[in-house]
């Protein structure tokens, strides 16, 4: 846990058009804390988490994340290419991508890691596969494993298991 890890939002509002999504939301999630965001559907849930990801542009108001860029997030629906050629080992190791850049390959010990990843999900089998080739629920397996990989100060994380049918070793919900 770093630091200053927190994540402060000052009456935080968010606008889909005419639409009021957030409206003066303010709070404080602290360093080390594990807080769950509940209400009905439509009640903002999803864009509050892409707030405070940065990826949803606010209307008015501050959010405060001094470890903006160690944030992992975790999306409820992922716009991925499941086209692409990628092995779910290739899309698991891309967690590390910190350590070997944009233009390597990740080394030895991050696909090691990778592989303990995998294994912690439920998908030892499966790294060989093309992402093309695995369930909705495999591939959000594979990203939530992505994101451990990540070793992030912040963890966004909006309903990650919600395509599973069996639970993974990880956290037993199903």
């Amino acid at each position: 846990m770093e630091p200053d890890s927190r994540v402060i939002l000052r009456n935080v509002t968010v606008r889909y058009g005419r639409r009021v999504a957030l409206e003066a939301v303010s709070g404080e999630f602290v360093a080390g804390s594990l807080t769950a965001v509940v209400g009905a559907n439509g009640a903002g849930k999803s864009t509050l988490l892409a707030v405070i990801a940065g990826v949803v542009r606010l209307a008015g108001g501050v959010v405060n994340c001094a470890a903006r860029q160690r944030l992992a997030y975790l999306p409820q629906l992922a716009a991925i290419d499941r086209d692409y050629p990628l092995t779910v080992a290739e899309l698991i190791a891309l967690g590390g991508w910190r350590q070997f850049g944009a233009f390597r390959s990740p080394g030895a010990a991050l696909r090691a890691r990778a592989v303990v990843a995998a294994e912690t999900v439920g998908l030892a089998g499966r790294l060989r596969q093309p992402i093309a080739g695995i369930s909705v629920g495999e591939l959000q397996r594979a990203l939530f494993a992505r994101l451990v990989l990540q070793e992030a100060a912040v963890i966004l994380l909006d309903e990650p298991f919600a395509a599973m049918r069996r639970p993974c070793r990880c956290c037993s919900i199903r």
